[in-house]
């Protein structure tokens, strides 16, 4: 069943790193959600972000977080 608006949670364990680390990480993956421009899917989600993800360089997150959301409208 549809939401009527466009949602996100990001969560990183806190054994991955420190606060602000964490903090650094949510940003950067909600500019990549703000990047790819989601806002029409009217969907929650909740991202459980994975310690390999946050090694990974901008460009791959980017990447990998575009071909998630394509999966998923394809889904729908």
């Amino acid at each position: 069943m549809p939401a009527k608006e466009f949602k996100v949670g990001i969560t990183i364990p806190k054994k991955f790193c420190n606060a602000v680390l964490r903090n650094y990480y949510k940003r950067q993956l909600k500019a990549i959600v703000h990047e790819l421009n989601v806002y029409d899917m009217n969907c929650h989600f909740v991202m459980i972000i994975r310690k390999d993800f946050l090694d990974a360089s901008y460009e791959s997150k980017l990447e990998n977080t575009r071909k998630l959301m394509k999966k998923i409208k394809n889904e729908r």
